[in-house]
């Protein structure tokens, strides 16, 4: 695999792709005196329906996770904590530093993911469209998934 250029979310414009099959989106931070609150909707901040919400926490530093695409369009959040994201459409790669709970690495079916350097005590929320029964996992990219991207919403 070539090397991958690593960019930061937190300084990188919301919606703006920073690879094909990938989109960036500023989440709705509603702030008051009690605390904030992040919303993740359709059409309001992600390009696709969730089915599935899970969390990935207590991985340290040395922790990998995923090293797959799957056949479902997923959004990671980092709600806590930082995590470096590995990408790869099977044409380019990029890494990005994940850092920021009011912003979502939107992820299209067909694109490969890995996990890694989780610090401070990182808890990523990740969201798909759909559930883990019904999603198909590969090793690589799979370039395939990625011809129909609706434009309309992935960008």
């Amino acid at each position: 695999m070539r090397p991958y250029l690593v960019r930061s979310l937190g300084q990188a414009q919301a919606g703006r792709p920073s690879l094909p099959g990938t989109k960036l989106v500023k989440l709705p931070d509603h702030a008051d005196s009690r605390g904030c609150l992040i919303a993740l909707d359709r059409d309001q901040s992600l390009p696709f329906d969730i089915r599935r919400v899970y969390c990935i926490y207590q991985g340290h530093a040395k922790s990998i996770r995923g090293e797959h695409s799957t056949s479902a369009h997923c959004a990671l959040v980092a709600v806590q904590g930082a995590v470096d994201v590995d990408l790869d459409n099977g044409q380019d790669q990029t890494s990005m530093c994940l850092s920021r709970s009011d912003q979502a690495l939107c992820i299209h079916a067909g694109v490969w993911l890995r996990l890694r350097n989780f610090v401070d005590e990182a808890i990523v929320l990740v969201v798909a469209s759909k559930l883990y029964a019904e999603a198909a996992y590969f090793d690589h990219p799979n370039p395939e998934l990625l011809k129909p991207i609706p434009k309309a919403r992935w960008r």
